[in-house]
């Protein structure tokens, strides 16, 4: 008689059945897991819980189909990550956990954690005493009243050293050593926990994890319980962009890289307006049938916001942060929102306009912490301007305004990390003629590589080989990923004027809106003459372009010589023109056809000793490696083989989510084959994606933040990056609900 606690005993006894797997895929529908005496196997208490249900008496293994197992084990661990203390989620109340950082090491004889808040606001002190368990393992400091410039000793001491960034409302993380709130990778969750919502109101009879004395539980929920789960995550989510408002407002002008001090010289991918309008939308459809109602969490009275939400995970601790803000910035007409709207209008515009002109003026740099009154004039290190047949154009790249070696690099808590800038200097004695521009000089790094290195941390894809293999040509270069995101974040703000104001536009927002379609015109001719690769007789697609004087420098990145040219390699960022609206659809198109063909994944790798390995085809199982962009588990993030963690073999939520957006952009203008095509191959990269995650998870009952496209059930081993699996993840979280209701719909 098989007894619930044999069940459990038995499913903890599950062996490895075919090398590391415990899952064997017997086709993309049919997952096994065979019982066995390998004791020492630790098997996942994630997978023995969701696998319970389908073990038998007498049974000699557990199978279910994928459909089976993604609703039964992968979705509800996913519904449950978001709203997990023990996993993603952090609250006011846990600042002491919040201040421990994860990236960086202590420093000899450190015993306290430091927190800082902004100057203008002196009452966030008593609000992050007020929220510690344990105020004694804390330094509470007030940022200096001028923010100190980063080549300065002032601004060393801030920015080299780690310290948390106060933020106002509770927030989730992106999973493993990410302890912190991202640019980025918060879009990623805000619409990952948006999808979630919806999944549970459309299937409100739901389980998900839930963690008892910290370990999984699968729970059952009523509707009832899935409504309001459904609705805290909606509140999570609009109060994780109010942090970012409050970044942008209180923290020099831009969503910051993360909320840590030495992430206050650099940004990430311009994101902010895509998230403010999925949580709008999200209101719009759903507030009627979760009974939503407006929550304010910046310009509301403290005692008003908790009476409102009561919920400990979603309390406001201190308001009135944008009225008092607002009224001394000067902002004309200012009041509190008391609806989406006006929370469109009054909040996320000013802001969102604050944000796309720190990427997009030429001439103007913030260098207060206040961005609505220390604006000045200064070459703004993140606009490039290209000649080309007697024209200007504008494009883009992440210049940041950090000094050095960064803090988080150099400081880390990963072995590998540390050794980076060592590895570079040597590679540069090695091989002089990567050093054109005396980047490496008399023996040391010199600011130039610095400046280039934080760039590609700035950008989100650190690291890859495409800017040089160090890296070091990162500011050289128009990046089509950044100026496709600034051309949809104006989009994005002329729909927020539009909504948030209707017919009533003021004087001043008319203003902005011509000047944005200016701006947009201009910016799809530069990327459309400028960022299209193309060679005789051959498929094009989007490429980064050479935008300086450099010598030795390709004009797009990775350039492969063949017997009769050099041909250059797509990367995966080639998408975004397409997901932006800015490419035609006759050139998203051949974008895609591109990425369907078959070419040999090059080898441009730095291996021990700086021996540089490159220019010939990656030898796998005795022959050749020949894919395309779009494989079995997704997208690839490009075809060469560098040992950085964003190129080959890996494969990367936000990669494939641009994909999928540029061909779902492209779907309503084609018909016929055309569109039969074009449906197919965005199926094919929706499935890849869910069938990566689901072959790991049924492994390790873990969702990780990268995978490998050889073998997502094989371990993360990148040389360059993060080398091991990262476990939580917020993107690859988000992508999978994504995509799941994309298939569900279809």
């Amino acid at each position: 008689m098989f007894t619930r606690k044999k069940l459990f005993s038995l499913l903890a006894a599950m062996v490895l059945v075919t090398g590391s797997s415990f899952a064997v895929l017997k086709s993309r529908n049919d997952y096994t897991w065979t019982i066995g005496q390998l004791q020492k196997v630790n098997f996942s208490p994630v997978l023995s819980r969701c696998l319970l249900p389908f073990m038998h008496e007498n049974a000699k293994q557990v199978r279910l189909n994928q459909s089976e197992f993604q609703k039964s084990c992968v979705i509800p661990y996913i519904n449950g990550a978001w709203l997990n203390t023990d996993w993603l989620l952090r609250t006011p109340k846990m600042i002491d956990q919040m201040a421990r950082d994860k990236l960086m090491e202590k420093l000899p004889g450190q015993d306290q954690w430091p927190v800082y808040y902004p100057p203008a606001l002196s009452a966030a002190k008593s609000v992050i005493e007020n929220d510690s368990q344990n105020v004694k393992s804390l330094v509470i400091v007030k940022l200096p009243k001028d923010k100190p410039p980063a080549d300065t000793e002032r601004g060393e001491r801030l920015y080299g050293r780690m310290g948390l960034l106060y933020l106002p409302n509770a927030y989730v993380v992106p999973g493993g050593i990410f302890n912190e709130m991202y640019g980025w990778d918060s879009y990623f969750i805000i619409r990952g926990m948006l999808e979630s919502a919806a999944y549970l109101y459309q299937h409100p009879k739901s389980k998900i994890f839930v963690s008892e004395k910290g370990q999984p539980k699968l729970v059952q929920l009523s509707k009832e319980q899935a409504y309001a789960k459904a609705r805290e995550l909606f509140y999570l989510a609009k109060g994780m962009v109010d942090n970012h408002i409050f970044e942008i407002d209180f923290y020099g002008g831009f969503v910051l890289n993360g909320n840590r001090s030495y992430y206050l010289t650099r940004s990430q991918p311009p994101l902010f307006m895509a998230e403010a309008l999925a949580v709008y939308n999200f209101y719009e459809q759903y507030a009627e049938k979760l009974n939503l109602k407006y929550q304010e969490t910046l310009a509301a009275e403290p005692v008003k916001a908790k009476k409102v939400l009561g919920k400990q995970a979603m309390q406001i601790q201190v308001g009135g942060y944008l009225d008092w803000a607002y009224r001394n910035y000067g902002l004309p007409g200012f009041h509190t929102p008391e609806n989406f709207k006006e929370w469109l209008s009054q909040e996320v515009l000013p802001a969102g306009l604050i944000y796309f002109n720190y990427w997009i003026k030429p001439d103007e740099i913030y260098r207060g912490w206040n961005p609505y009154n220390s604006v000045q004039n200064g070459a703004n290190p993140r606009v490039l301007t290209v000649r080309k047949d007697g024209k200007n154009y504008r494009l883009y790249t992440y210049g940041t305004e950090g000094y050095g070696a960064a803090a988080e690099t150099i400081k880390s808590t990963q072995a590998q990390n540390r050794l980076l800038y060592q590895d570079a200097a040597e590679f540069f004695k090695k091989h002089p003629d990567q050093n054109p521009d005396k980047i490496y000089l008399n023996g040391q790094l010199t600011q130039n590589f610095y400046a280039a290195d934080r760039a590609i941390r700035a950008s989100g894809y650190d690291l890859s080989g495409r800017y040089g293999p160090q890296g070091q040509r990162a500011l050289d270069y128009g990046n089509v990923a950044l100026t496709s995101l600034l051309y949809k974040m104006s989009d994005q703000l002329k729909q927020v004027m539009s909504i948030g104001f209707g017919e009533n536009i003021p004087r001043v927002y008319k203003y902005t809106g011509q000047a944005l379609t200016r701006w947009q015109k201009q910016t799809k001719v530069a990327v459309n003459q400028l960022l299209w690769q193309q060679e005789a007789n051959e498929l094009g697609f989007y490429s980064d372009r050479l935008a300086k004087d450099v010598k030795n420098a390709p004009l797009h990145p990775y350039p492969v010589k063949t017997d009769k040219q050099v041909k250059y390699y797509p990367y995966g960022t080639m998408f975004y023109p397409g997901w932006a609206g800015l490419a035609s659809e006759d050139r998203n198109y051949e974008s895609l056809r591109y990425a369907m063909k078959k070419l040999p994944v090059q080898e441009d790798k730095v291996t021990g000793n700086n021996n540089w390995s490159k220019g010939h085809c990656l030898i796998l199982h005795g022959q050749c490696e020949q894919v395309a962009m779009i494989g079995n588990y997704g997208i690839q993030t490009s075809l060469m083989a560098t040992g950085n963690q964003w190129d080959y073999p890996y494969t990367w939520a936000p990669v494939n989510y641009f994909a999928a957006g540029a061909l779902m952009h492209l779907l309503p203008s084609v018909s016929g084959k055309k569109q039969e095509l074009i449906r197919g191959e965005l199926d094919k990269i929706e499935r890849g994606w869910l069938s990566a995650v689901d072959l790991y998870f049924a492994n390790t009952g873990r969702i990780i933040e990268k995978y490998n496209v050889i073998s997502p059930v094989k371990e993360i081993d990148a040389t360059r990056g993060y080398s091991k699996a990262q476990v939580g993840f917020g993107w690859s979280n988000a992508v999978y609900m994504l995509f799941y209701r994309n298939l569900a719909n279809s």
